[in-house]
């Protein structure tokens, strides 16, 4: 045994040419499997579907996902446990994971990055982006462009957390009635109006 975790950690390909009882050992699989996640699909289907075994591997390398099982890859329970443990699973997951407002939140609130893996439809969507920014402020940075010159989308951004006003398009910030709103839904959006406004009398 000591002699095919040796095998396995200088070549993963070697897990491919193993019997049957080899490819389910938990050990050997692991050890090929943290040397290159590809190796993860010579597995025997039962540890390719074993969701604590693969959530594990996770932790390691998010790539590994493609070579779980179809059965484990739909699983709910699953792919919410994956994203909790990094938004980067997103990357790996079924095409239809990154129109799933549940899931893209649940993975916004452990990292605001996670946004940029949620669909066109998804990202476009004020009140979805709103409500993820509600769950993590440095959703902030990951915001599409277009939304930053939206009047209404950029107040209720600054409601929610003051620092939105920063990112807002230039036309917006250097509006005097626009910052002043800003800074009545927030005090805290004060740090972010240009100093050409902080300078300009009541």
């Amino acid at each position: 045994r000591d002699f095919l975790l040796h095998a396995v950690r200088l070549n993963s390909e070697a897990l491919r040419y193993m019997g049957e009882e080899f490819r389910a050992d938990r050990n050997l699989v692991l050890a090929a499997v943290l040397s290159n996640c590809a190796a993860l699909r010579y597995a025997d289907i039962a540890l390719r579907g074993d969701c604590e075994f693969v959530l594990t591997v996770l932790q390691r390398n998010c790539a590994v996902l493609p070579h779980a099982t179809d059965e484990l890859r739909t699983n709910r329970d699953f792919l919410t446990s994956a994203v909790r443990i990094s938004c980067e699973a997103l990357r790996h997951m079924p095409e239809d994971a990154n129109n799933d407002r549940d899931l893209i939140c649940t993975a916004v609130h452990s990292n605001g990055a996670a946004i940029k893996y949620a669909s066109d439809e998804l990202q476009q969507d004020r009140d979805f982006v709103l409500a993820a920014l509600r769950k993590n402020g440095n959703v902030l940075c990951h915001v599409r462009e277009e939304l930053w010159s939206d009047h209404d989308f950029v107040l209720d951004a600054v409601q929610i957390n003051g620092a939105a006003l920063r990112h807002a398009a230039a036309h917006l910030k250097h509006d005097r009635g626009f910052a002043i709103d800003a800074v009545r839904r927030n005090g805290a959006a004060l740090h972010c109006v240009s100093e050409e406004l902080r300078g300009l009398p009541d």
